[in-house]
């Protein structure tokens, strides 16, 4: 597992177990969440998917989580 905190340009944050892909769209996200004011709630919203490809425009940061988000993961 490859999980990493990710800021969109929209501002939100995702974590998700990231993998990178050689073409666009350039991220394959498994186990979407999104993190709001520390917790965390199912992304994409509205929808009974945990996985979604991101194109690498709409990323600002990737980065590794924190323990204490980590944690919240369901199992």
């Amino acid at each position: 597992m490859n999980l990493k905190v990710i800021q969109l340009n929209t501002g939100d944050y995702i974590i998700a177990d990231v993998e990178q892909l050689e073409e666009e769209p350039s991220c394959y996200l498994k186990n979407c969440y999104q993190i709001v004011d520390g917790n965390l709630h199912e992304w994409p919203m509205y929808s009974s998917e945990r996985e979604a490809l991101i194109f690498s425009d709409r990323i600002v940061t990737i980065s590794e989580p924190h323990p204490d988000i980590v944690k919240q993961l369901p199992s």
